[in-house]
């Protein structure tokens, strides 16, 4: 029983650790491509009436043929932006959030090496009435794994000083009075 429960755990651990197939680099700055790490920020700035692109190449890094998906999330999306995104030889408006095309790569092979336009992620935001904050994040999917995936994300126009609330950065709060009639006080420490 226990080396049946050993085993079971080590699988798991195995696969809660497993590495995902894919890498990817932004190539927006082609003489300095950067690899990015899962959930990586990239910061952008836009201007009024005006386009801002990033380049992003995707390669299999596994031993098998994979194929490839894209989706957008629309974190926060500053009133009158419009984010789209390029991939797989089709270009998808504000409104479609999945690509409906997908990308075939062999092992080892990357998205920019396959022919055709728009192979690679061309990830746009158009700033069409006013400069503000916007905060998109890509998936790339392996259609056979939804578990094989990598995500990183686009924010335009951060404040500066700008962090996002994370599990860590709360070390407790407080809510009092404890059977309160008119208000309550939460008091958060972080």
């Amino acid at each position: 029983m226990k080396r049946s429960l050993l085993i079971l755990l080590t699988v798991l651990c195995l696969k809660g650790f497993s590495q995902t197939s894919i890498l990817v680099t932004n190539i927006t700055n082609t003489a300095s491509p950067a690899a990015m790490v899962a959930n990586q920020i990239i910061a952008n700035t836009t201007t009024f009436n005006a386009t801002s692109t990033n380049d992003i190449d995707i390669k299999n890094t596994g031993s098998v043929t994979n194929v490839y998906k894209v989706k957008r999330y629309d974190v926060v999306k500053n009133t009158g932006a419009e984010p789209r995104f390029c991939f797989a030889s089709q270009c998808y408006a504000t409104a479609q959030m999945v690509s409906l095309q997908s990308i075939t790569l062999t092992a080892g092979q990357s998205a920019s090496e396959v022919q055709g336009t728009f192979q690679i992620i061309t990830a746009d935001l158009d700033e069409t009435v006013a400069v503000g904050y916007s905060y998109i994040k890509y998936s790339v999917i392996n259609t056979a794994n939804a578990n094989d995936s990598l995500q990183f994300s686009i924010k335009y126009n951060a404040p500066a000083g700008f962090n996002e609330l994370n599990a860590n950065g709360l070390s407790g709060f407080e809510l009092f009075p404890n059977r309160a009639s008119d208000a309550t006080v939460l008091k958060v420490s972080s």
